[in-house]
């Protein structure tokens, strides 16, 4: 699938992500512009709003690094655990 949003529409919005490699956002992109297809009828859609949210989308994932978890901890007995989500709403 093609992403409603490339690496430099990304960068544009996001310059804070310059350090991100082009791989790595390509793939967001591409995930995020497939889940918004899954989602809505993408189709009915101006492109220049699909490019704005998937690149908002691709950044927020990008920001909150791995599965957007900041910390996690366990006990063993009688059991614990915590986990703290990154950028959490």
């Amino acid at each position: 699938m093609t992403a409603y949003a490339t690496h430099e529409d990304l960068l544009t919005l996001h310059p804070d992500l310059e350090d991100v490699g082009t791989v790595q956002a390509d793939k967001v992109l591409e995930m995020v512009s497939a889940a918004i297809t899954a989602l809505c009828d993408a189709s009915s859609i101006d492109a220049d709003v699909l490019r704005l949210v998937t690149c908002n989308a691709a950044a927020r994932a990008l920001q909150a690094g791995g599965p957007g978890i900041q910390s996690e901890s366990w006990g063993a007995s009688p059991f614990s655990g915590s986990v703290t989500f990154s950028h959490a709403s």
